[in-house]
């Protein structure tokens, strides 16, 4: 128990000192570190809290319990405010409405607070011993306040997950897989809460060790934000938010028939090897035979697109109203072959930090106007559409490629940043790996 006890006191005090730290951290987003600087100073009474008990000085050192019973209501609120802060918009004065339910819960343990001692070391006596199903049922049920705010705080990441995906052709950077990694820890952590509380009101294991089993997770917790916490000093996310701004309205197609023609092609395969679709529109796309029997895909120039059959009437109709430039072909084509073209020819996927923006100076054409043929379009996002290219060079390049270059060197050369992406996206577009492709 003396060990324990000495693990939960060094998390406190850990706890503080990261506190503090993060407070007068002038690097990074500051409003991010003070909202991470409350989340630590809530787990350091959180195993101050624990301390007292396993140590038995809850006798004498009276003062601070309960504090984290109207800390643990500011859980949830507080991550998904970090991370509304980090991938979202910033924060702003009246987000302190959300620890208002923890602030009138604190009110209404005043008088507790400024109560007798006997009657507090007799609360904590009872809620130990299980004696105090009213209070068991209240921990059993605020998890689930808090799991709710841990919920938003994941539809956030996920809908980022997605934005950058239009902007950025690589994601190591701004992957912001270290955000995810505290959200879904904190969310197990609370999960298992509820789970063990209304484990002890079935009788089937007791407060005491619930207690000890959490607050060594919430000491692991601690340690594991800190490293994340400083690492996410390196994102600026107010930057992140300037270039995601303008694509925030800008969506892939979800239905079955306007699906990435990556998706629905992908499963073609040939008696002689792969056969792999460019990610554009069925009718823009020929087949070519190279010297050796392969097939691979080329463009076909010829706009507008010819469209058959009296299902697509509605579709002439509109692409014919649809503004035309000089020579009479719809804007929207222009631009998709424009866009195709800048890619084949200047080939700016090799710069390995290619965003949307840079794209859009290189090719002419708007930001917001390259993300939307791209994705309601041609069906394709982005950071796909780019890094399809990046394989279709590197496949070229092997093929010339002496016996002694490695696969991760032609990698580093056509615009991938890591080993991990690019046997992703190889993986994605071929079905193969680079070594099984290689082989052949």
């Amino acid at each position: 128990m003396k060990v324990i006890s000495l693990l939960h006191l060094l998390g406190a005090a850990q706890g503080l000192f990261l506190t503090l730290t993060m407070l007068f951290w002038q690097r990074g987003n500051r409003r991010a570190n003070v909202v991470v600087a409350a989340i630590f100073f809530m787990m350091a009474v959180a195993l101050w809290n624990s301390y007292l008990i396993t140590s038995g000085l809850y006798t004498t050192l009276t003062f601070s319990i309960r504090w984290y019973d109207v800390m643990r209501l500011l859980t949830g609120p507080l991550v998904y405010l970090y991370v509304r802060e980090m991938v979202a918009k910033p924060l702003v004065a009246k987000d302190i409405l959300h620890c208002f339910p923890a602030f009138v819960y604190g009110i209404g343990l005043v008088p507790f607070f400024f109560g007798p001692i006997e009657e507090k070391i007799q609360f904590i006596e009872q809620t130990l011993a299980g004696a105090s199903p009213e209070y068991m049922w209240f921990s059993a049920v605020r998890p689930v306040y808090n799991l709710a705010y841990l919920l938003l705080a994941l539809r956030l990441l996920q809908d980022y997950s997605r934005r950058i995906r239009e902007v950025f052709a690589s994601l190591e950077s701004v992957s912001l897989q270290w955000l995810w990694y505290i959200v879904l820890g904190t969310t197990l952590l609370i999960a298992l809460t509820a789970f063990a509380n209304i484990a002890a009101l079935w009788g089937l294991i007791r407060p005491t060790q619930i207690n000890l089993s959490l607050a060594v997770l919430a000491f692991l917790w601690v340690y594991g934000l800190t490293f994340f916490a400083l690492r996410a000093n390196l994102i600026h996310s107010d930057e992140l938010r300037v270039l995601l701004a303008d694509l925030s309205q800008v969506t892939v197609p979800s239905s079955a028939s306007q699906r990435s023609a990556i998706e629905r092609t992908l499963s073609n395969r040939y008696s002689s090897g792969h056969l792999i679709f460019l990610p554009f529109k069925q009718s823009e796309i020929t087949l070519e035979n190279n010297n050796e029997g392969a097939a691979f895909v080329s463009f076909s120039e010829q706009i507008p697109m010819q469209i058959n059959g009296d299902q697509n009437n509605e579709t002439n109709k509109s692409e014919r109203s649809a503004p035309v430039n000089r020579k009479g072909i719809p804007m929207t084509e222009f631009h998709a072959t424009e866009i195709r073209r800048c890619m084949e020819e200047q080939k700016p996927f090799l710069d390995n930090q290619l965003t949307v923006q840079k794209f859009a100076q290189i090719s002419g054409i708007s930001t917001h106007r390259v993300s939307e043929i791209l994705n309601k379009e041609l069906g394709i996002n982005f950071f796909d559409f780019v890094n399809f290219y990046r394989v279709e060079e590197w496949k070229r390049r092997i093929n010339d490629a002496p016996p002694s270059t490695t696969i991760q060197e032609i990698a580093y050369s056509v615009g991938f940043n890591s080993k991990s992406s690019f046997y992703t996206a190889f993986k994605k577009f071929t079905g193969q790996t680079p070594s099984e492709y290689r082989g052949q």
